[in-house]
């Protein structure tokens, strides 16, 4: 049914595709990364991170292994971004009708995901803007997801930003892009790890947020709005470390989060 994927065994895979109402898709790419590479090990570091981790959540009292989940494993990546573009889309096309669940994978995976969803507005919590029009050659570089974006004429929304080139914070200062919880929205959710303070991200920045603040920011965003995916992006972890389990418990967060205030 899917482009082309390899099985992985993730611990909430409970449900076949045809009954369940998320689908989880590990996108193993990091061919346009620009400084620490590793993003395409994040997949399976992430699902073995949650191996250790409770499915029962405290704070709102959902127990995960209640949820109808399907892993559809990892997508097959090539070296050439367009086709990869393509088999994402292709792939995401599938799960109509599913709340799709992504691993990075860097964030230039999130672009191809949003262009077939058609959100009306996507949110991203990232250290970055990734505003750029083009880097190092590569008009789909993850330097330049949120800007690829805006060209889909999407509403966007940027929280937990604080590095940013010239170029960027002057394109934002003239667009109309928001630093606020949107409200009322079908919305996408993209994470970069690199909103948290960790090592092993992509590109690590000093300052991120605690655990606690990110989780009370994605709690508020998925109280408001409506979520019809999420993705998790830029852990470059080959094993089981505190950014695999943190990203890990995080992925259960929102999931418990979409249980508890479901639209």
């Amino acid at each position: 049914m899917f482009f082309h994927t390899s099985k992985i065994f993730f611990p909430l895979d409970t449900s076949d595709f045809k009954d369940s109402e998320y689908i989880l898709l590990g996108i193993p790419l990091d061919i346009t990364s620009s400084f620490l590479p590793g993003q395409r090990f994040g997949p399976s570091s992430i699902r073995k991170a949650c191996f250790d981790l409770e499915t029962f959540d405290i704070e709102t009292e959902v127990d995960l292994k209640n949820i109808k989940l399907h892993d559809a494993g990892d997508l097959h990546i090539t070296p050439d971004m367009k086709e990869n573009i393509k088999r994402i889309e292709e792939t995401v096309k599938e799960f109509a009708g599913k709340k799709i669940v992504i691993l990075g994978g860097e964030h230039s995976i999130t672009y191809p995901v949003v262009k077939t969803l058609k959100p009306e507005a996507v949110v991203s919590l990232d250290a970055h803007l990734d505003l750029r029009d083009i880097y190092l050659g590569e008009r789909f570089s993850h330097a330049c997801v949120m800007r690829r974006i805006r060209d889909l004429g999407i509403e966007e929304y940027i929280l937990g930003a604080r590095e940013a080139s010239k170029e960027e914070y002057e394109f934002l200062r003239n667009s109309q892009i928001k630093n606020t919880v949107p409200e009322g929205k079908k919305v996408y959710l993209t994470i970069d790890m690199d909103l948290f303070d960790l090592e092993n991200v992509g590109n690590y920045v000093p300052g991120g947020m605690r655990f606690s603040e990110g989780i009370k920011l994605i709690k508020e965003i998925v109280q408001k709005n409506e979520v019809l995916g999420f993705d998790i992006c830029e852990v470059c972890s080959r094993i089981e470390d505190k950014t695999s389990i943190t990203a890990g418990k995080l992925l259960y967060k929102v999931l418990s989060y979409m249980e508890r205030y479901k639209r």
